[in-house]
This record gives C-alpha cells, sequence and structure tokens, in this order.
C-alpha cells in the first residue's frame, strides 16, 4: 500500500512540474508568472487543499489535533495571501491582513480553550 501511495504522490507532483514547464516553454521570454497565470491558479488551489487536509486531519485524529489545526490556520493564512489581488480588486486594499490577523486570533483562542487537554 505504501508503495501504491509513493507512486500516486510522485505522479501527482510530475503532474504539476510538468504544467510548469509547459507554462514556461509555451511564454519563453515573456513567462511573467503574474497573477492570471497556471502557476498562481494551481499554488492557490494546492494552498487551500492542504488546509482542508489539514482540518480533515486535526476532526480524524485526536493525537493530531492541535498540531493539524495550527498547520490547517498556516496554510489558509498563506491562502489569503495568495489571494489578495482578488480581495484588493473586490474588497479593499489590505484585505488580507485583516483576515490573516482574524485566523491568527482564533487559532490563539482555540490554543487557549484547549490548554488543559492533554493530547500525548
Amino acid at each position: 500500500m505504501f508503495l501504491l501511495r509513493s507512486f500516486i504522490y510522485l505522479l501527482c507532483l510530475a503532474g504539476v512540474a510538468h504544467l510548469i514547464q509547459l507554462e514556461g516553454f509555451e511564454l519563453k521570454q515573456d513567462a511573467l508568472y503574474s497573477e492570471e497565470t497556471l502557476t498562481e491558479h494551481m499554488q492557490d488551489v494546492l494552498t487551500f487543499l492542504s488546509c482542508i487536509l489539514f482540518f480533515y486531519a486535526s476532526r480524524i485524529n485526536f493525537q493530531l489535533k492541535i498540531p493539524a489545526v495550527l498547520l490547517a490556520a498556516l496554510s489558509a493564512m498563506m491562502f489569503v495571501r495568495e489571494f489578495d489581488t482578488y480581495l484588493d480588486l473586490y474588497f479593499f486594499d489590505g484585505a488580507w491582513q485583516s483576515i490573516v490577523y482574524s485566523i491568527l486570533a482564533g487559532v490563539f483562542v482555540y490554543l487557549f480553550n484547549n490548554k488543559q487537554r492533554k493530547y500525548f
């Protein structure tokens, strides 16, 4: 099972690398990697998926609850930071900072409320 899972991960990684390579070879010297490129969109999707998977891991594994919540929050903050162009466009300039500070405050409140639990 480990080998099959490793092979699937390897195929996914090779697929992402191939898509980035295609974009670079297609645009050659004009490759600017702006907010509207495939690379940026894949980065947004992968950080969002990481956030969701870490949050899911925190729900199903009691021993990894705190580390998984922290990693989910970190991934969520990375996603918000990567998505800042659209937040600036549709909300206000610097909206990502308000959202990231809200996530950070929520994590601190969560950790403070769960400091009594023994996870290990």
